[in-house]
């Protein structure tokens, strides 16, 4: 791999490959592709029969797409970022229009948008269940795979906004799907900030507010003394104190330490810290009649 220089533009000839060796090359390559920016611009196969006045020369390159599909679809389900996924889909007859939404989605769980977030959401299921998948030419199969996936993994907050108006417990099982995916993908901050609002949300529905997620209604949230010495409350307030000085922390950026030296939470625990406040949220809203699938 040290022959190749940065920037290289490869032609792999698996003509004559011995064993698994074009198998492993072929890794290697795609391995210089991220970190050496090399462009792999063929991958050649000759069918070398004895005999053959012309031997004929099969190009296998369109099946190294399939690196870029696996590449893709990992990021945007562990992550929500879709960027490498839409330029695939950019000109792909049957799929392009899956690209806007799936777009839409991703700059929306980036963005830190959870009613824009669920508004897409339901806008791509509606377009993959669009998509002819059992019609799909081979060479898009590998997408129609990932299809599938996604619309499952994306189901939960799939309820649009009419949902903020009509439901707000569908959309407050949805909110706390989307935390649970931020820190699938280790997005400890958004999770964390989500978490935050969640549980304001959590409050205003508990004592029966209307109007939850409108600005006005959040400038006027109500007191915790409305919930103090309440029963029922009584976890909930445990872990809204963890989350709040929790969510202060990575607002701030830790910028409100006493010095500079200060040895701060080790990022495993924390993480582990953050996993274990979200565990407790089931039984901290389950009093209040809120059951989280």
């Amino acid at each position: 791999m040290n022959a190749i220089p940065e920037g290289s533009t490869v032609y792999m000839d698996v003509t004559h490959g011995f064993r698994s060796l074009p198998i492993v090359t072929l890794l290697a390559l795609a391995y210089l592709r991220s970190v050496r920016g090399v462009k792999l611009a063929g991958v050649l196969y000759g069918a070398f029969e004895a005999g053959q006045a012309i031997t004929p020369v099969f190009d296998l390159t369109p099946f190294v797409s399939l690196l870029d599909w696996a590449s893709a679809a990992e990021r945007f389900i562990d992550t929500g970022d879709a960027r490498k996924m839409t330029r695939l889909l950019a000109g792909q007859p049957n799929l392009e229009a899956v690209a806007a939404p799936l777009a839409q989605l991703s700059g929306a769980l980036a963005f830190q948008r959870p009613v824009e977030a669920s508004r897409a959401a339901r806008a791509l299921r509606k377009q993959i269940k669009k998509v002819p998948l059992a019609k799909l030419p081979m060479e898009q199969g590998q997408f129609a795979l990932a299809l599938e996936h996604i619309e499952q993994r994306f189901e939960g907050i799939a309820h649009g906004q009419d949902a903020h108006h009509s439901d707000p417990v569908r959309v407050l099982k949805g909110q706390y799907r989307q935390i649970q995916f931020y820190v699938r993908g280790g997005q400890y901050a958004q999770a964390v900030e989500l978490m935050y609002e969640w549980l304001i949300s959590v409050r205003f529905w508990g004592l029966e507010e209307s109007h939850i997620w409108t600005r006005t209604a959040r400038q006027k949230t109500p007191p915790l003394s409305r919930i103090t010495g309440k029963p029922e409350w009584s976890s909930y307030s445990s872990v809204w104190t963890e989350i709040n000085q929790l969510r202060n922390r990575f607002a701030h950026f830790n910028e409100f330490e006493r010095n500079l030296d200060e040895v701060l939470t080790p990022h495993r625990q924390l993480e582990n810290d953050i996993q274990a406040l979200i565990s407790r949220l089931p039984a901290a809203v389950r009093p209040l009649g809120l059951e989280l699938d």
